[in-house]
């Protein structure tokens, strides 16, 4: 969020934060990378694309998207950190779903 990312700016005193637009650009940014960290937000499978959507779409949609940005950032996934995905639904079989796209697009 744009708090956080003035509050880490001020903080670290170093080059200030890359911040790439994103939708209303004067409220949040598609991505911003700050003394090598890269931070995104709302990456969503888009079930409306494909009425009946599995889990296991979505999950692959939202990657995807992550994909992109990691490339634009030029941040390798064996780099990430940490991801946090919510799913909306959480029953065993969609947690299975997401877990198995998930288990196959990390790099170990």
């Amino acid at each position: 969020s744009v708090l956080s990312s003035l509050v880490l700016a001020a903080a670290t005193k170093k080059k200030p934060p890359v911040r790439v637009p994103g939708f209303k650009d004067w409220r949040m940014s598609k991505w911003i990378k700050h003394d090598g960290i890269l931070r995104t937000q709302g990456l969503v499978g888009d079930a409306s694309k494909v009425p009946g959507s599995s889990t296991a779409q979505q999950t692959t949609e939202a990657l995807a998207k992550l994909d992109a940005i990691l490339k634009e950032a030029n941040v390798p996934r064996k780099n990430l950190l940490a991801v946090r995905i919510y799913v909306a639904e959480y029953t065993p079989d969609n947690l299975q779903e997401m877990n198995d796209v998930y288990d196959k697009w990390v790099d170990p």
